[in-house]
């Protein structure tokens, strides 16, 4: 997937799950309880098919064949976005910071722009916990 950002970005999603390090999902209009309850029965069919010896038919019946091999990691966090259309996907631009995001019932991605893009921290989808790799308003000075 190619998104051309406003800034002259290209932003190339060419994974082959949703583990993408500038990508994210949110469920809007969609409690947590609700995702809860339709995604756990999931969950607990694909741990039982792992503990019976039928990982490989489980995914096959689940994905497509480009994306094997697939680890239980990627499995249990791509299904979920993958299979509700409630997602909305996006992605974050490395040099303006703006979110693209999708939207299930529209076509393409739709741009939003921090208001103050020199306090934004680069990486704002990134690991929150990845302190060291954080970026500081210096940082973003440079761009």
């Amino acid at each position: 997937m190619r998104l051309y950002c406003l800034c002259g970005t290209t932003l190339v999603d060419s994974s082959t799950t949703d583990l993408f390090y500038n990508k994210g999902w949110v469920l809007p209009h969609y409690s947590a309880l609700e995702f809860d309850e339709a995604y756990l029965p999931i969950a607990v069919d694909y741990v039982e098919a792992v503990e019976q010896g039928r990982k490989t038919e489980w995914i096959a019946n689940h994905y497509p064949p480009e994306h094997l091999p697939i680890s239980h990691h990627e499995v249990l966090v791509t299904y979920a976005a993958w299979n509700d259309d409630q997602s909305l996907f996006l992605y974050e631009c490395d040099r303006c910071q703006r979110l693209w995001i999708s939207h299930p019932h529209a076509e393409g991605y739709f741009a939003f722009k921090p208001d103050l893009p020199e306090q934004t921290p680069r990486d704002f989808l990134g690991d929150p916990r990845a302190d060291a790799e954080q970026s500081t308003p210096a940082d973003n000075e440079e761009r």
